[in-house]
Formats: structure tokens, C-alpha cells, sequence
């Protein structure tokens, strides 16, 4: 069955029956279609294998007994880079066949052709759209056939940098902590940190002792000994790429600046976990972090909550309350790790330790999508 197509270059012939012995080689029919784009990617049978269209004619073994196999048709659609190019195949312009009843999305499309790619830097591909004007993507959306698509056209839109963590931040001298900022780009985030270009603040630019930089989006961290060297008060933070800046501000605060207090969290050791500064007359912050107390040979002990703080000085002081839990003997003479026992801790962890494989994939078959050059 042409399956829309004719057979045999001849638009009249629409079907055609052979009759082959179980096991005996079945020649494929060439396939014509009245559409120049539509063109042959294969046939399935009636029990939905299918069979690459791979020349006019081909050979394969028939060994199913009466078979009925149907023409899979792709549809040639046209990709326009629309100021862009596809850096794979050093061209502006790629006809790609998909299955004219194939739904496609944005990423389907991607895993095949990449892409595309601009000359100018301070721009990202968004996705494509059926005109070349247009702001938004309009196809490739996962649930509209391409069957009608005809040209399409690479979508453009201006890089941006945004903070996603640490814009108007605060910061108090004396705390032994950074000023942690992470900066995300609006488009591909995974060029983020390559594009980092420096950090100045208030115009100057920072040495690289001043600061840390780590991948992950972009980790930003003002070390404290470099804020404790800034006046009281507020500061512009500029985050450079080789396309744009980003721009914020956070300020600097003295030890019991008037109109604010600061919050202390001591951790199971009394050393310091966390603080916070914030004004009064507003509500008191929370600390995200859990302090942790070791076990000792006879109790293990679990977080219950904070006391009602120490207030001396402007700062309050929150003191963390544990539940003692007495080990049975059976864990006891277990020797199981205690909380913070570093010394055994790469053993236990060797004893510990599985494995666990994810897997992923995701695969664009030649039945569903082929590129070719349009030059």
C-alpha cells in the first residue's frame, strides 16, 4: 500500500500483491508521491516493523506468510538559521525529512541537528517558528504534527544574565562567611561559567584573591576578608561575561548597625552555624541549617529545636537543644560509626557504598527524522 504515494511510476497504481514463497527474497517497490516534499522513509508491516527505505528498489527476506506493508512517508520541512548558522554543517539552510504524521518537539529536533548557532554573541536560539519576524517559537511543540510545515525559521532573543541567589543581599562585618551570589544565564546556562569574564565592585575590579568562581550556572563568592576591607553601606556588584554584565547591589553592614540586630546559630560544638542580619520592627529570620551534636559510646543524639536566644549587645544568640537517645547494647557493641567519628570514616564508607546507575536516552531513528544538506 503506497499509503498516499503510487507505485511503480505510475500515479494509477496505488496497491500491488506479489506472491512469494515463506522465506524467498521480496524486491520493494520504488515509491513516487504527487508532493516533491513527500518523500519515502520505509514500510511497516502489520505487526509494526519496520523496514528503512534505503534506494528506489531493495532487497529483504518476506518470511511472515501473507504480509501487508504500508508506506511510512516523511515530509521534507526547511530550516532557515535566519541570521544564524548550523555549526555541524557550516551552512545557513538544512531540509530535514520527518515523519509527516511525526510529533516533534524542540529537543526531539535538537538531539538530531543541534543548534543553530548566531554571530552575534549576545544572542541565543530560542527555538523555530513558521516567520522569520517572529518573537516567540510556534512549532516543534511536542503535540502538533509537521505534516503543512514548509520553511522555518530560526527564533533569536537577547542573552541576559539574572541572579538567581544573593541580589540585595546584606552582609555583617565579623561574619566568618562570603557573600554568596549564583548568577544564571537566560540562555544556555551551560555557558555561563565559560563566559565569566571578572567581578568589580563599585567600578573596581577585584583580584582573584578577593573572590571565588565555581561552575554551577556561575557560583560567585566575595570572600570575607575582602567585604570586611568595604565601608559600611551599600555597594553595585558587577558580574562579567564576554556578551553582557550583571549588575546587583547588596550592602554592608556594621556590628549592630542602629535599627538592626543580628542572629547567631551555634552549632552542636558551639561553634558558629549560621547568622543573619535583619531590621527591627520585621520578623525574625530562620536558619535552613541543622545542627549536628557526635554521639558518644552511650548516647546518640537528635536535633529538637532552638532555645529562646541570648540577647547581648544588639545580637541574639540561639543556643540548639538535642534529645539523648541511650544506644542499646547491641549498637553499642556493633561499633558502628558515631556522628562526627572521622577516624573510621573512609572505611565506613568503603562498607557502605553501592552503586547505582541511571539511565537516559534518548534517539531520533532514520524512520523519524534525516537531515540533508541544502546548499
Amino acid at each position: 500500500d503506497a499509503n498516499g504515494g503510487y507505485l511503480l511510476d505510475d500515479p494509477a497504481v496505488t496497491t500491488f500483491q506479489s506472491a512469494k514463497g515463506v522465506g524467498h527474497i521480496f524486491y520493494g517497490l520504488a515509491l513516487f508521491h504527487q508532493d516533491y516534499r513527500m518523500v519515502p522513509m520505509g514500510w511497516t508491516d502489520q505487526d509494526g516493523e519496520f523496514i528503512p527505505y534505503t534506494a528506489d528498489i531493495w532487497p529483504f527476506y518476506h518470511v511472515k506468510g501473507d504480509t501487508a506493508y504500508t508506506a511510512v512517508w516523511g515530509y521534507k520541512v526547511y530550516l532557515n538559521a535566519n541570521g544564524g548558522f548550523f555549526p555541524e554543517a557550516e551552512i545557513d539552510k538544512l531540509a530535514v525529512t520527518m515523519e509527516y504524521e511525526g510529533v516533534f518537539s524542540l529537543d526531539d529536533v535538537i538531539a538530531e541537528i543541534g543548534e543553530a548557532v548566531n554571530y552575534d554573541v549576545g544572542q541565543y536560539f530560542a527555538g523555530w517558528a513558521t516567520t522569520p519576524d517572529a518573537v516567540e517559537p510556534d512549532v516543534f511543540d511536542g503535540v502538533t504534527p509537521v505534516k503543512g510545515l514548509d520553511w522555518v525559521y530560526a527564533v533569536w532573543k537577547d542573552d541576559s544574565y539574572v541572579y538567581e541567589e544573593g541580589a540585595g543581599a546584606s552582609w555583617t562585618k565579623g561574619n566568618p562567611e562570603g557573600l554568596t551570589f549564583v548568577i544564571k544565564r537566560a540562555g544556555d546556562d551551560r555557558e555561563t561559567y565559560p563566559a565569566f569574564n571578572g567581578v568589580s565592585v563599585d567600578g573596581n575590579d577585584l583580584t582573584a584573591e578577593s573572590f571565588d568562581a565555581k561552575e554551577g550556572s556561575l557560583i560567585l563568592t566575595l570572600k570575607p576578608e575582602y567585604l570586611e576591607t568595604l565601608a559600611a553601606g551599600e555597594h553595585e556588584l558587577t558580574a562579567h561575561f564576554i556578551d553582557a554584565d550583571a549588575v546587583t547591589a547588596f550592602t554592608v553592614l556594621a556590628p549592630n548597625s542602629a535599627g538592626t540586630k543580628t542572629a547567631i546559630w551555634l552549632d552542636g560544638d558551639g561553634s558558629e552555624l549560621d547568622r543573619a542580619v535583619w531590621k527591627e520592627g520585621e520578623s525574625a529570620p530562620a536558619t535552613q541549617k541543622t545542627p549536628v551534636m557526635a554521639e558518644d559510646d552511650e548516647y546518640a543524639y537528635t536535633f529538637a529545636g532552638w532555645d529562646e536566644g541570648t540577647e547581648e549587645n544588639g545580637s541574639v544568640t540561639y543556643t540548639p537543644l538535642f534529645r539523648a537517645e541511650k544506644k542499646t547494647a547491641e549498637q553499642t557493641a556493633s561499633g558502628a560509626p558515631n556522628t562526627g567519628d572521622e577516624s573510621r570514616l573512609p572505611m565506613w564508607i568503603a562498607l557502605m557504598a553501592g552503586s547505582a546507575l541511571l539511565l537516559a536516552a534518548a534517539a531520533f531513528t532514520g524512520r523519524r527524522l534525516r537531515k540533508n544538506r541544502n546548499d
